[in-house]
């Protein structure tokens, strides 16, 4: 497209931004982020604050898939203070999108660890979902992203409350993918956690392609419950013999009949 017809298109848009319609406004931040215009970033930005949830939903995606880091003060502003939660979650989920400067993670890192252990005042809840997992679980990718290991303590800490037990596994695979720093702290809490959250620490640890991972799932061969190696055994039948080492060693002295054979 040559760049006058872009731009005529691009300022046609953004002047329909200013419809009465939030239908319209609706359309236009989804074109917006479609063809990634980073000179409506300011006009984006200003769409966060519109009256229509559904409209700040789609700037915040928009924003999201332009990948501009102009637009993190704001978004970052929309997570703190809009009442909703579902624009909350879709402010968290535009920063996976984004190229995070250090200077952008110092200030983003504190919100999203405090999101993580803090409800925010007000959101709403139905009978079965709470929007804060939704925060929570697009924090948590965030952090995954950011590599920031002051996210450890905080997902340890979210684990084994019957409040986070829908997202527990996604902490688990976030712990994992931490790498060594973050399995060996898993590891140092597995023998305290319940039968369920160490099936679903074997199945994390499972998922991951690091070696420590691999050799941490010795810890699940030597589990008292049978299930749980059993588990542990399923997990290692994708992993070639020679990667197992001395796991094969716990299966072949397994007490049960049917994990030695």
């Amino acid at each position: 497209m040559s760049h006058p017809l872009r731009k005529k298109i691009v300022d046609d848009i953004k002047n329909w931004l200013l419809s009465e319609s939030e239908v319209d406004r609706c359309h236009c931040c989804h074109a917006l982020g479609e063809i990634k215009e980073n000179s409506t970033v300011n006009d984006l930005r200003k769409c966060l604050l519109d009256d229509d949830i559904d409209v700040c939903i789609t700037a915040a995606e928009a924003l999201g898939k332009i990948g501009d880091s102009a637009a993190c003060d704001s978004l970052l502003e929309c997570l703190r203070c809009h009442p909703s939660g579902e624009v909350k979650t879709a402010a968290v989920r535009a920063f996976r999108h984004i190229e995070i400067n250090q200077e952008i993670q110092e200030k983003l890192t504190p919100v999203l660890l405090d999101v993580m252990v803090n409800r925010p005042d007000a959101l709403e809840m139905d009978e079965e979902w709470d929007s804060w997992w939704d925060i929570q679980l697009e924090a948590i990718k965030v952090l995954e992203i950011l590599g920031d290991s002051r996210a450890i303590p905080v997902l340890l800490q979210l684990l084994g409350s019957d409040d986070y037990y829908d997202i527990e596994e996604s902490i688990l695979r976030s712990l994992v993918s931490f790498g060594d720093v973050g399995i060996e702290k898993l590891l140092a809490v597995y023998n305290h956690f319940n039968e369920r959250l160490r099936r679903r620490t074997i199945r994390a640890l499972g998922h991951s392609d690091n070696r420590m991972a691999i050799k941490s799932l010795a810890h699940g061969l030597r589990d008292s419950l049978v299930d749980i190696r059993i588990e542990v055994l399923e997990t290692l039948a994708r992993y070639p013999k020679k990667e197992l080492g001395s796991l094969v060693i716990l299966l072949l002295r397994d007490k049960n009949p049917n994990i030695r054979s």
